[in-house]
């Protein structure tokens, strides 16, 4: 398959900030408008709203919930566009630019078992399965959410659903996030383009005259491509905290390689009643990834790479990986009282497709598959303690098991505890990678973790004050990491000891009158001898904003301050040939008290945000006048961002 000329893909309109505007423009318009026909005429002339437009997810049948949710129209951290933030600074990215490669900064379990490929950087951002909405819809409904933020960043949102009837309902979602270059100013908007991401979904949902029978369907659709910059070049006698300067640095990486990444996948569910007791259900599923990286100036970038010497003596490095999985599901489940139950048997068909380097390669991970056997069970005791207990099995090989029980206590507060042991395969390029730049084979052992955790919620009567402290202990062994050799040259090694890792945190919220607290804070400490795992020992996200309804109580507002710090620690580094992480021993990422300022409103069914990103910048001494989110990659700039959802019915 032949590419295309990467340009093609980051051709940056220059009216774009035109465009801005004019959405700009039409949601206070669409306020205004909003505003005098409340003030006219507080009826409802039109009876389709938010409160006709309901959806579920899949798991909500899987698990065989009735209920209907209801579309968020909140300003609870509606101003937090950007995943980082969304996440509450529990993501490493690279300088907070849109899209951009990511890791959690805390270890956390995997959530599937079984053979894959391993490039899982931009997951924060590629829409998943329990993230489909399916909807039952009295009207058409559409959803247009716009974000422009600062340095070139741009999300378009655009959602839409209607039922065909009462029993049939189909819509679409997408969405476009793009954003330039920081540092290394070209001087050129088109140019300074370095990412652009879709995200393109289209789903289905039917259920026959009787409610017996049951379809869900979606095709999911996500483009990444990135021009790799390699973070900001050190000169001879700076630091890495000399590269605040931004548009006067330059890029470690010449001539912008360029990375991607494709992922597609078709998914049905089906399910047949029986009756309440007994459901059979069937999901089938394809999955595809492609991942691909070219430099065409090797020669000038070989030492970020370490190639010492090079497998292949090119002066081009072209790299095309394709990973395809076929999934088949059958099983049982039902509900009765307050039990449900659900058993399955998964059979997955996995193979690499053609790379350009090694047809052994790819002959090796050719027609393999995977069955797995699996269920869950929840219920309730004394209608006050709710027990749930799940697990997969891999025959052979991998294992998933978790069990956790809650429960209520002095009427006023709440506790939990969840046990969790997983075994899990190294992914495909832990085991083996082929390329231009690096290769190696190995043969690593299952990864083993087992996870305690547990937190205890209380709220008082007037609920003005909410506490929850939480812990957590996480035994690791076999654990496969990616560091850098002597050479310079990035590679898998697994741990032949244990890690052991504990955390308590404490979530504090408190409300006084019209004014808002909230804290989460986050105290972290490696207990064995391993240093492969690299935490924040401390962390602080705190807000403090107001909140109320203005102009007749129809607009309400929340406007106020995010607060996030951290202490210093030896964060990954990032290697983009790879779309990998790595331990590095060279580059501290420094404390820095990072605030935002942002203000939020909502009338009936426009929301607007405006957030004032990184106050400090410049305000405080060096080297602290600035901080780094992944070592030579500088935290995002003061910059003014704006967004809106505008929600239509008909």
């Amino acid at each position: 398959m032949q590419k295309k000329h990467f340009n093609h893909h980051y051709n940056y309109h220059y009216n774009s900030y035109l465009f801005s505007f004019i959405a700009l423009f039409l949601c206070f318009s669409s306020l205004q408008m909003q505003l005098q026909a409340q003030i006219r005429d507080d009826s409802t002339r039109n009876i389709y709203s938010t409160k006709t437009t309901k959806y579920f997810l899949e798991e909500d049948i899987y698990n065989n919930k009735s209920e209907k949710r209801f579309l968020d129209t909140s300003l609870v951290d509606y101003h937090k566009f950007d995943a980082v933030r969304q996440k509450n600074f529990l993501l490493q990215d690279l300088g907070h630019n849109l899209g951009t490669a990511t890791k959690n900064v805390f270890f956390l379990a995997p959530t599937r078992i079984g053979t894959w490929f391993g490039a899982d950087v931009y997951a924060p951002y590629i829409i998943s399965d329990q993230q489909i909405k399916y909807f039952d819809t009295r009207s058409p409904y559409t959803n247009l959410t716009f974000v422009q933020g600062g340095k070139g960043q741009q999300i378009l949102n655009l959602e839409f659903s209607r039922n065909i009837n009462k029993r049939f309902n189909f819509g679409f979602l997408y969405r476009r996030v793009n954003t330039s270059r920081q540092y290394a100013s070209l001087g050129n908007r088109e140019l300074n383009a370095i990412l652009e991401q879709y995200n393109a979904t289209f789903h289905l949902n039917y259920y026959s005259k009787n409610e017996k029978y049951r379809i869900l369907a979606h095709y999911a659709h996500f483009t990444a491509q990135m021009k790799e910059l390699g973070g900001a070049f050190v000169a001879t006698g700076k630091t890495s905290d000399d590269i605040y300067t931004y548009s006067e640095e330059r890029s470690q990486l010449l001539k912008d390689p360029k990375s991607t990444q494709f992922q597609n996948k078709l998914r049905i569910y089906q399910e047949y009643k029986i009756d309440n007791l007994l459901k059979i259900f069937l999901t089938n599923e394809y999955f595809r990834q492609r991942d691909g990286y070219i430099d065409r100036n090797l020669a000038a970038n070989r030492n970020f790479y370490g190639i010492v010497p090079a497998r292949f003596k090119t002066d081009t490095t072209n790299d095309d990986y394709k990973f395809r999985v076929f999934t088949n599901q059958i099983g049982i489940k039902g509900r009765k009282k307050n039990t449900n139950y659900v058993a399955y048997f998964k059979r997955r068909d996995y193979n690499m497709g053609k790379t350009d380097y090694d047809s052994v390669y790819r002959a090796q991970f050719a027609g393999k598959n995977e069955n797995y056997v699996g269920g869950q069970i929840s219920f309730n005791v004394l209608d006050s303690v709710a027990f749930s207990a799940e697990g997969e099995y891999l025959i052979g090989k991998d294992y998933m098991l978790k069990a956790e029980i809650s429960s209520k206590f002095l009427k006023t507060a709440f506790f939990g505890v969840t046990a969790k042991s997983i075994s899990f395969s190294p992914t495909i390029m832990q085991q083996e990678y082929v390329s231009n730049t690096f290769n190696w084979k190995n043969s690593f052992k299952n990864t083993q973790i087992n996870e305690l955790s547990g937190y205890i919620s209380y709220k008082n009567k007037k609920q003005t004050l909410h506490i929850q402290p939480f812990g957590k202990y996480q035994l690791i062994n076999n654990y496969i990491y990616f560091t850098r050799d002597s050479k310079v040259t990035v590679s898998p090694t697994q741990t032949a000891g244990d890690i052991q890792l504990a955390q308590i945190g404490l979530f504090a919220q408190y409300k006084h009158k019209k004014w808002v607290f909230e804290q989460t804070a986050y105290y972290t400490r490696n207990l064995g001898s391993s240093n492969v795992l690299r935490q924040p020992e401390f962390m602080l996200n705190a807000s403090a904003f107001l909140e109320g309804n203005l102009y007749k109580k129809i607009l309400f507002c929340r406007i106020g301050l995010d607060f996030h710090y951290q202490w210093e620690y030896l964060a990954d580094g990032y290697m983009p040939a790879l779309k990998t992480f790595y331990i590095q021993n060279d580059v501290v990422v420094r404390p820095y008290p990072l605030v935002d300022l942002f203000a939020s409103t909502r009338l009936q069914r426009v929301r607007v945000f405006f957030r004032l990103n990184n106050l400090l910048q410049g305000a405080l001494p060096t080297p602290i006048n600035g901080y780094n989110t992944t070592p030579y990659y500088a935290g995002f700039q003061r910059t003014f961002s704006f967004g809106f959802t505008w929600l239509f019915f008909d």
